[in-house]
């Protein structure tokens, strides 16, 4: 094999290993990612995604941040939250007792509002989507 042959050779196999590196880390296949602002981690469930009756609907957010729930037109208790402000987690899940006990079959969104706990002046602009209930 000459030198120009070993040549193309490796520089093949480099481009092989790029490819399969970009191929590995597209989030291509995550759109909430893409869709809201930077302190947005993932919002539970993904926007138009179907979800059973009593699903876990909330937010994970960036450390610094918080937020406060709003499902069709419920502002939630922050009683009634799940919080779990290590990891930036803030979940509603329906329940006996709770201001949604079960979600009714058909179209639900929720909006979550985000308040910077370092710069309460610089707020993001609210978080809403939207999921499906069977």
């Amino acid at each position: 094999m000459s030198l120009l042959q070993r040549s193309i050779a490796g520089l093949l196999l480099i481009a092989a290993i790029v490819g399969l590196v970009v191929l590995f880390t597209d989030d291509s296949d995550r759109p909430e990612v893409k869709r809201f602002p930077a302190p947005v981690v993932r919002v539970v469930p993904a926007d138009g995604d179907l979800v059973l009756r009593q699903a876990r609907v909330g937010i994970i957010l960036e450390q610094g941040y918080e937020a406060d729930l709003t499902i069709g037109e419920i502002r939630i208790p922050e009683d009634q939250l799940i919080v779990n402000e290590a990891l930036g987690e803030f979940f509603y899940q329906p329940g006996p007792g709770r201001d949604i006990e079960a979600f009714a079959e058909g179209s639900h969104c929720a909006t979550a509002t985000i308040t910077n706990r370092v710069h309460p002046d610089r707020n993001p602009a609210p978080v809403r989507w939207c999921f499906r209930v069977s």
